[in-house]
């Protein structure tokens, strides 16, 4: 009987002192422990927060901090952004009689190479080129009496532009710009290769409606294809599924980067999309070099 008595009052006592245990045990390894992470984990708020099985974002704890990996496509974004500008460009029209009308044309450009002096910029030929005589709604015939250039770098500032030439073939202009009117820029890097595969990701740079610049939209190399740009040219294009405008002249990057091309056309129609075309970087360098400009640039090499 007082073997039981006495297991029975051990029993009582360890309930009552187990509590008392066990909040010990828990201040001595709270103060051992690095509160913020600890509480981190109660809240949850220490192992990230992810959006299903598609979110590759990769967190890692650090000193009671969360620190998120970089994303290469927004990093690939913000190093080539400089190297895409706008381009406006303002024709005066004069008409037999009467007062002098003015055409504008908004697009986008590429800053493709540069010498001591100046930067030149490739644009879409859609976007720089002018009718030498047009008719308003009265048939009053106008005569191109000059075209002005300006473009806007993606820091806002603005330089005014300088023809250099423009190549049908190509389907592209070629401006430059003092050096001295620009601030912040880069220049565009030639493509490593020739072609493109298809599948690959790209990035494009665009101005839509003239208002929008530094637009940037995704896709993929859609496939590469003979197209008939007018009844002497073909010419290899890349398609692309990548949203664009059909005026923009948007200009087209690869995932590492490097420019690949400008927008050239877009199929619009009922039950069409993501048909979108653009001239190779190739061609376009290639179509400068026969007229003896942009010679330093080679692609592929």
């Amino acid at each position: 009987m007082d073997i039981n008595l006495r297991l029975n009052k051990m029993k009582s006592i360890c309930k009552k002192l187990l509590p008392i245990l066990l909040i010990l045990v828990f201040a001595v390894t709270l103060s051992a422990c690095d509160f913020d992470k600890f509480w981190g984990y109660v809240t949850g708020d220490g192992i990230g927060n992810f959006d299903g099985d598609n979110d590759t974002s990769k967190v890692v704890y650090n000193q009671g901090n969360i620190i998120q990996s970089n994303n290469p496509l927004a990093d690939t974004i913000e190093r080539i952004l400089p190297s895409a500008v706008d381009i406006t460009c303002i024709a005066t029209y004069l008409p037999v009689v009467g007062q002098s009308a003015l055409v504008e044309i908004k697009g986008s450009g590429v800053i493709i190479d540069q010498d001591q002096d100046y930067l030149y910029i490739v644009g879409s030929y859609q976007s720089m080129y002018f009718e030498d005589t047009v008719l308003d709604e009265n048939n009053l015939s106008y005569t191109l009496n000059g075209v002005q250039a300006r473009v806007t770098f993606m820091d806002g500032k603005v330089a005014e532009a300088t023809f250099v030439a423009l190549i049908p073939s190509a389907d592209t202009g070629l401006v430059k710009v003092k050096k001295s009117d620009a601030n912040t820029y880069t220049i565009a890097t030639m493509p490593s290769s020739n072609s493109n595969i298809v599948g690959e990701e790209i990035i494009v740079i665009s101005n839509p409606l003239g208002v929008l610049g530094g637009t940037v939209t995704t896709g993929i190399v859609s496939a590469e294809r003979q197209m008939q740009l007018d009844e002497k040219v073909s010419m290899k294009v890349i398609q692309t599924d990548a949203e664009i405008t059909v005026n923009s002249g948007g200009i087209l990057y690869d995932k590492s980067g490097e420019f690949i091309g400008v927008v050239y056309a877009k199929a619009i129609g009922t039950g069409i999309e993501g048909l979108n075309f653009a001239i190779p970087t190739s061609s376009i360098i290639d179509a400068y070099h026969e007229k003896g400009l942009l010679t330093r640039l080679k692609v592929g090499e």
